[in-house]
C-alpha cells in the first residue's frame, strides 16, 4: 500500500506540467533548425506528438507591449506566464506572430502572444505528454499500476470525465495552444468498465501495442483495443462530437 501511494504521488508530480530533460528547453524553427525561443523547466506548453521523433511545441505568453511590433518579436524579448513570472526569452527575431491585446487593468502594459516551433522528443520526460503516458501505461501488464497511472494522469492533466451507458470518457482538451476560450479535445480515452476500449486522437500521433482496429472519421483517429461492433462505434463517434466547438 505504501509503495502504491508513493508511486501515485510521484506520477502526479511528474505529470503536473511539461517536464524537460534539462533545466530549460530550446524550441526550434523546424526539425534541426535554428532556436526561436527558450523556456525554463515546467513551463506550461502545448506539446503535440505529430511525428515519430519531433514534437510540435507552442505556448501562450505575455510580453511587455513596448518590446514588440505589430506582429514581430525581437531577439532578447523576455517571456512571462499569465502570472507575470518570467519563464523564458526569445532567441531569434520572429515575424508573423499572432498577438492579442490585454484589456484587464493589471495587464495594461502587456500583450499576449503565441509562439510555436518544434523540439525533439528526447527533450521531454515522456510521462508529461498525455499520448506517450497512455502508450507506456498500456504496456504495463500490472493492472494495479496501470489504474494508478491513469488516475494520476486524469487528475494532473485535468481530464474531463463523462459516463454514458457502459462507457467512461476521459477527455483532454488542447491547452496553451491558442487563444480559444473553449478549445476542442486533444484526445479521449474510452474505458469499458475499467478496461481501455478506445483512444480518439485529434491530429496527434498515438502508437499503442496490440490494437485490434484503427478507424478514421472526418480526420479523427479511433484506435480500438477491442474490436467494436457498429453500434458501439457509432455511440463513441457521437460522444466525440460533443467535445468539438461549434
Amino acid at each position: 500500500m505504501k509503495k502504491s501511494i508513493l508511486l501515485y504521488a510521484f506520477l502526479s508530480l511528474t505529470l503536473a506540467q511539461a517536464q524537460y530533460a534539462d533545466s530549460r528547453l530550446e524550441v526550434l524553427s523546424q526539425a534541426g533548425g535554428a532556436p526561436l525561443f527558450e523556456v525554463k523547466d515546467s513551463t506550461r506548453l502545448c506539446v503535440l506528438p505529430i511525428e515519430e521523433e519531433w514534437f510540435a511545441v507552442s505556448g501562450v505568453f505575455l510580453v511587455e507591449s513596448d518590446k514588440v511590433g505589430e506582429s514581430m518579436v525581437a531577439k532578447g524579448t523576455e517571456l512571462f506566464n499569465l502570472k507575470k513570472e518570467k519563464v523564458g526569452e526569445v532567441l531569434s527575431d520572429i515575424d508573423g506572430v499572432e498577438m492579442q491585446a490585454m484589456t484587464e487593468r493589471k495587464f495594461r502594459n502587456y500583450s499576449k502572444l503565441i509562439l510555436s516551433g518544434t523540439a525533439h522528443k528526447n527533450r521531454f520526460v515522456s510521462a508529461s505528454v498525455p499520448e506517450l503516458e497512455i502508450e507506456n501505461t498500456l504496456k504495463d501488464k500490472n493492472r494495479g499500476r496501470q489504474e494508478e497511472r491513469f488516475t494520476a494522469l486524469f487528475e494532473s492533466e485535468d481530464f474531463e470525465k463523462r459516463e454514458e451507458d457502459e462507457f467512461f470518457y476521459y477527455v483532454k482538451r488542447f491547452e496553451n495552444c491558442g487563444f480559444e476560450t473553449e478549445p476542442a479535445f486533444r484526445l479521449i480515452l474510452v474505458l469499458k468498465g475499467s478496461l481501455p476500449y478506445c483512444v480518439i486522437t485529434n491530429g496527434t500521433k498515438f502508437n499503442a501495442p496490440k490494437l485490434k482496429e484503427v478507424r478514421d472519421v472526418s480526420g479523427y483517429t479511433f484506435s480500438y483495443f477491442q474490436k467494436p461492433n457498429e453500434k458501439n462505434h457509432e455511440q463513441i463517434v457521437n460522444a466525440m462530437y460533443t467535445y468539438l466547438p461549434f
